[in-house]
């Protein structure tokens, strides 16, 4: 005779069969549109903090921050006030203050002038070119130019020489670079005039200068960089000696047609200029011809640019470093002419230093910690470079608007899994050897918009498992609906082991006195005694 199960046994029973339900937690359902369960807020430590353990971030320094675009509010922060080298990322600081400067329909306007008097069809003057710091300007609108300006006024002859006017940087190469950038197409010179980049190829050499290789004319420096199977190229344009020095690699296994830096492109591009002359039938006199107090200059051409909001999203799509820098000296141009006292001979050496005291002045208007960003160049190829997750969150935040959907954003990259269920990341990336970085605005799949930078330092020169492992990181974020509903957890900045036991409500202290200083003014460039090996290229 079987007896009657016990109380006890019932009891336990019943709790195996609620196992199940029991373990569920409240929200936990899954997501019909992904086949994933939405994160919440609550398990934002865990995510972050297990990312932390990687073993691909074992000997590398980490900063990450995540906020809420519309409160401000930190939702996360891992060493978030702590300066890294950013690489490209600089980039979305420089093409942000330009959008937000000088507007998204500015244009660059490039003038060919005549300087002096026209008389039949002769100009007994100069030839003035306006240059605008316009890094699109290819040969064929120079060409253009060319011949729109002689046809004008039906030009035959020009008694005195080609000349440069308005405010005027001068060729620029930051001596904060490594010397291993030199000649390097990723990092042309920059210019007053800029034509093809300032890139050029040995068949692209104008024609009415003689061209010389001159590959061991300078001495032990240049011996070694033209000794390396894959060295730089670049050519000097000699006006004196009617001359274009042409630099390539020694190595047997270089390329006989190799891709060539312009040194000194305003130079060279006023032989451009030269000879799209002679093309024209036109003969330049080159006689010295200082402006007279009766002389007219006449508008004999003008070149516009595309609007400035398609340029600044080839620069951040392409990571253009040129761009970024012509960028640059467009806003110190723009600072300079708005202070009549500063100009580049008295305080301000070129215009790449009035641009970053733009930048400075601007960061500062919307309280961006002045000690958390460090800026030598306007693209990111200084290693002297440094800026803080929390800074470039403030300058997205800035940028993305009240609205959170503010014009800029549209132009960075986009990696839209909205499809999915998992939102939008908008985003600009940072890398070279042992850097990689990015730094964004991403919606989540609720609907809530976030700044989110993650930036990494002293990672192995391969950076392929690190961004698997970043966008690991960013796919968990995207699926999370509701971050900000209660207090997430905060890693003050300095802390480095993620196994630290970490408050709920831990905040990070600010020196509001350091905070309301505003940015430094730019450091005096100085050039780098330490060359590291390796492709600087950025992405």
């Amino acid at each position: 005779m079987r007896k009657a199960p016990s109380a006890f046994l019932l009891l336990l029973l019943l709790l195996i069969a609620l196992l199940p339900a029991l373990a569920l937690p409240s929200g936990a359902e899954a997501d019909s549109a992904s086949g994933e369960s939405p994160e919440k807020s609550a398990d934002l430590d865990a995510i972050v903090r297990n990312w932390l353990r990687i073993p691909t971030l074992a000997n590398s320094h980490v900063g990450l921050e995540l906020a809420d675009t519309r409160t401000g509010k930190i939702l996360y922060s891992y060493n978030g006030k702590r300066r890294f080298v950013p690489a490209s990322v600089v980039k979305a600081i420089t093409c942000a203050c330009a959008y937000d400067q000088l507007g998204p329909g500015f244009t660059y306007t490039t003038v060919l002038a005549g300087e002096g008097k026209i008389e039949g069809d002769r100009l007994r003057g100069n030839l003035v070119v306006v240059a605008s710091q316009d890094p699109t300007l290819t040969r064929a609108d120079l060409s253009e130019l060319v011949k729109n300006a002689v046809h004008s006024k039906g030009i035959k002859q020009i008694d005195g020489k080609i000349k440069f006017s308005g405010i005027i940087g001068g060729d620029g190469f930051n001596p904060s670079w490594l010397v291993e950038d030199w000649g390097r197409y990723w990092m042309p010179v920059s210019s007053d005039l800029v034509v093809d980049r300032n890139i050029t190829h040995t068949e692209g050499l104008p024609s009415i200068y003689r061209s010389v290789k001159a590959n061991s004319m300078h001495g032990a420096l240049f011996e070694g960089l033209l000794s390396a199977r894959y060295g730089p190229g670049w050519v000097y344009a000699d006006r004196v000696r009617r001359s274009m020095f042409v630099y390539r690699s020694n190595h047997s296994q270089s390329p006989p047609s190799v891709t060539l830096a312009v040194a000194n492109p305003d130079t060279f591009n006023s032989a451009l200029i030269e000879q799209l002359l002679h093309q024209y039938g036109v003969k330049l006199l080159n006689q010295d011809i200082p402006a007279g107090g009766g002389d007219q200059v006449y508008q004999l051409a003008v070149h516009s640019s595309k609007p400035l909001s398609g340029l600044l999203q080839t620069c951040l799509h392409k990571s253009d470093n040129l761009y970024a820098q012509q960028i640059l000296r467009t806003l110190g141009a723009k600072y300079v002419s708005g202070n009549k006292t500063e100009k580049p001979d008295s305080g301000l050496p070129d215009l790449e230093t009035a641009g970053l005291v733009a930048i400075n002045k601007w960061l500062s208007t919307f309280a961006v910690p002045g000690q958390e960003v460090l800026l030598f160049d306007g693209c990111g190829l200084a290693r002297k470079n440094g800026t803080s997750p929390h800074a470039l969150n403030m300058v997205l935040r800035h940028m993305a608007g009240e609205n959170g959907n503010g014009g800029y954003l549209a132009l960075l990259k986009a990696n839209d899994e909205s499809s999915r269920g998992r939102g939008v990341y908008r985003f600009k990336t940072g890398t070279m050897d042992t850097v990689r970085c990015i730094a964004g605005i991403l919606t989540t799949s609720g609907g809530q918009n976030l700044a989110l930078t993650i930036m990494v330092n002293d990672h192995t020169p391969s950076v392929r498992n690190l961004r698997i492992a970043m966008t690991a990181l960013i796919n968990r974020l995207r699926v999370i609906k509701t971050m900000g509903d209660i207090p997430a957890p905060i890693v003050t900045a300095g802390r480095e082991d993620p196994d630290l036991d970490v408050s709920a409500n831990t905040k990070i202290q600010v020196d509001q006195k350091a905070q309301n200083a505003g940015p430094p003014p730019p450091q005096k460039k100085t050039r780098s005694r330490h060359a590291r090996a390796g492709k600087k290229r950025h992405k």
